[in-house]
């Protein structure tokens, strides 16, 4: 795997992009009111961190950052906590300056990809913490996600494991920037047309526009059934 990584860093100067999502039966990542700890079962969880510690970068949204405050680590069995480096996708410079991925021990591993919008002042607070700032086009007043993954791959990360959100999810997806989908489905049903679905807002409108996968892989983790796709 990590030769495939190597190979699709090379030939198109972007990282493999592998999506993970933990959803219930009916396709949810969250209840109508947001909460979602914990949608999975525990052995799915300690799945997460073994993808963790295979892709070469984590990324999420920065409305992650603000909802969650996840720290990105990598905890497996028997083993001192590590850090790959954390892609932070923030158009303006929203994320707070509280953040563990801002303060922790593994700050200097934490890459804002940003646009102008950002303001200079954000831009400093973050970099004297010693965590990174990268300025990208922009897209409709969001980070142009093209251009943020050959940022990536100017930094020689050659895959990167996204975590959320929804809308950068959907983004990424919409943009044929995804090679691989892998989805933990738990025995649950949330229900309600307020609760999110992991892929956000962006939708096709015909059944012919649909995103095509190919299934490559089920099985049971726990109590979930793991589901791993590439795009076709």
């Amino acid at each position: 795997m990590k030769e495939h990584f190597k190979h699709h860093l090379k030939t198109t100067h972007m990282p493999y992009v592998l999506i993970k999502a933990a959803i219930t039966l009916d396709g949810k990542i969250a209840t109508q009111t947001g909460a979602s700890q914990w949608i999975s079962c525990p052995e799915s969880l300690a799945y997460v961190h073994e993808l963790r510690d295979l892709y070469s970068s984590i990324g999420v949204g920065v409305n992650t950052i603000i909802m969650d405050d996840p720290s990105l680590t990598i905890r497996l069995p028997h083993q001192k906590v590590s850090c790959h480096p954390r892609i932070i996708f923030d158009s303006t410079g929203r994320i707070p300056l509280e953040s563990k991925v801002l303060n922790d021990e593994f700050k200097t591993l934490t890459h804002i990809m940003s646009t102008p919008r950002m303001p200079k002042a954000i831009k400093e607070a973050i970099e004297s913490k010693g965590a990174h700032v990268h300025m990208v086009n922009q897209r409709e007043g969001h980070v142009d996600l093209h251009s943020a993954l050959l940022e990536c791959g100017k930094l020689g990360i050659d895959s990167l494991f996204i975590e959320g959100g929804s809308e950068l999810i959907a983004s990424l997806l919409s943009l044929k920037l995804v090679q691989e989908v892998s989805v933990a489905l738990a025995p649950k049903l949330f229900g309600g047309s307020a609760a999110k679905g992991f892929m956000g807002e962006i939708g096709v409108k015909d059944v012919d526009d649909a995103i095509q996968l190919h299934f490559i892989e089920f099985k049971a983790l726990g109590s979930d059934i793991l589901i791993k796709a590439i795009i076709k």
